[in-house]
């Protein structure tokens, strides 16, 4: 699908949502609060044009909210509160996302390179650090696993057979990976941030990935994958003439406490939209919540290529523990 020239800037709308997270009880609906106050404004899928099937997020309740009967039967009888497996299992079937504060699973990244059988761990570097692999040669490739020798050029020629590169991603259910259509014998480029906070200050996990194809030595417009750590947004990672950015829509559907007293805004989730870009030509994702997929981002290239992309969100959440916000996503990019 051809891009538009270089004049207004072009909104097409997307697919709709997947089905989102359940959350912590609390008294309003939050699809009629995203956080500025105005009742009934907390979605834009509402203004979507005919044919966006964009749709409202579910519900997951079941049952009755819960109320502090139990809690005052305990302090009247001087039992203490009941533990987090009596108080889950309700027999409603809602799925148990524990007591808040919030802790979403998020994105864990492997990386390792071996030459002439000595391994060397590459998951950690100093902070800041960047690096460029260009010219790997695809060995296997899964959804959440990549192995490819490291050749001499971008063409993937004179590649060593001992030296190899790995990406391993373990992944919550749900998410996406690495696209599908990867495949032995493709050429590709990795570039790596190193940029996610771990516990020495002075090294970083990784906190970006993208990984591109090669044709004749060229990177291709679109990435195939990307992969987003940050603790903040809007946040936008440029690769050639492709941008992707996540940036804030308003508050989640799940709620917590402040564990002390630095919370400079309501712990909890939050809720995300995105915006692809490709030279002059943007398109712009519906909200999404933590752990849902928005599917099939529909762009092309100059070339007339159909591509779409799937982007999952796997993390958006303020921690009530005084930590910083964590944002994790990460885009799946295939041919039409």
């Amino acid at each position: 699908m051809p891009l538009a020239l270089p004049t207004p800037r072009n909104l097409l709308p997307l697919a709709a949502l997947a089905s989102v997270l359940a959350a912590c009880p609390k008294p309003d609906d939050p699809e009629q609060d995203d956080g500025s106050g105005a009742p009934g404004d907390s979605d834009t899928t509402g203004a979507s044009a005919p044919g966006d099937s964009a749709g409202v997020l579910p519900t997951t309740s079941t049952g009755s909210e819960p109320t502090s009967t139990a809690t005052s039967e305990n302090s009247t009888t001087g039992q203490g509160p009941s533990d987090s497996t009596g108080a889950a299992d309700t027999g409603t079937g809602e799925p148990d996302f524990g007591h808040c504060p919030y802790a979403p699973e998020g994105v864990d990244v492997t990386l390792v390179r071996v030459e002439q059988g000595l391994a060397t761990d590459l998951g950690a570097r100093e902070c800041g650090a960047a690096e460029q692999f260009a010219g790997l040669q695809v060995i296997a490739a899964e959804v959440d696993h990549l192995e490819a020798s490291v050749c001499a050029d971008a063409t993937c020629g004179a590649c060593d057979p001992a030296a190899t590169l790995t990406l391993a991603l373990a992944l919550p259910d749900g998410l996406v990976g690495l696209p599908p259509q990867l495949g032995a014998g493709d050429c590709l480029q990795l570039g790596v941030e190193w940029s996610r906070p771990g516990a020495d200050p002075e090294q970083c996990a990784v906190g970006g990935l993208a990984v591109v194809g090669l044709r004749r030595g060229q990177p291709e417009p679109v990435p195939k994958f990307m992969y987003r750590f940050t603790g903040a947004v809007p946040h936008t990672d440029p690769v050639g003439p492709f941008a992707l950015t996540g940036a804030p829509h308003g508050p989640g559907a799940i709620t917590c406490p402040c564990a002390g007293d630095c919370c400079r805004e309501p712990p909890g989730a939050r809720r995300l939209r995105f915006i692809a870009a490709l030279w002059n030509a943007e398109i712009e994702s519906p909200p999404v919540d933590p752990g849902a997929t928005i599917p099939l981002f529909a762009f092309g290239t100059p070339e007339g290529d159909d591509l779409y992309g799937d982007l999952s969100l796997a993390r958006a959440d303020v921690p009530g523990d005084c930590d910083a916000p964590r944002y994790e996503w990460l885009l799946s990019v295939s041919p039409g």
